[in-house]
């Protein structure tokens, strides 16, 4: 029983981004995010790290190959620090939160599923001024 509960747990990442290449500023962020795991169950992480990249793009490589694992079935958890890790950009955001939630990848931040209902209508929102752009 316990290998085919094994078998079935989702595959878990956690994702960090600095815009300091240095470890000083990249380690508390990735700590804080295996112990948030560790909370939620997960040991076994897969981890994707940008340092020293800024968060007006979401051209940056480790975010690219985290994108591309999930459209490949190969993660369906994302551990975060905190949205502003992932983009700045309200509409890159909300698109890529988008395409996460389709794919059936949560999403999840220290202050919890970062695609809650707030941010649903907030995404709602967002999507409606770009139809009438």
């Amino acid at each position: 029983m316990m290998e085919e509960e094994t078998l079935l747990k989702p595959r878990a990442a956690i994702y960090c981004r600095t815009a300091n290449a240095d470890d000083f500023t990249v380690e508390p962020q990735r700590q804080s995010l295996f112990r948030l795991a560790k909370e939620k169950g997960f040991d076994d992480l897969v981890e994707y790290l940008d340092k020293g990249q800024k968060c007006t793009t979401l051209d940056r490589p480790a975010f690219k190959r985290l994108t591309e694992d999930m459209v490949a079935g190969e993660i369906q958890i994302v551990f975060v620090k905190n949205a502003s890790r992932l983009s700045r950009d309200c509409i890159a955001l909300a698109e890529w939160l988008e395409m996460a939630h389709t794919l059936g990848v949560e999403v999840i931040s220290e202050n919890g599923d970062i695609a809650d209902g707030a941010f649903r209508q907030v995404q709602s929102a967002i999507r409606e001024m770009m139809q009438h752009r």
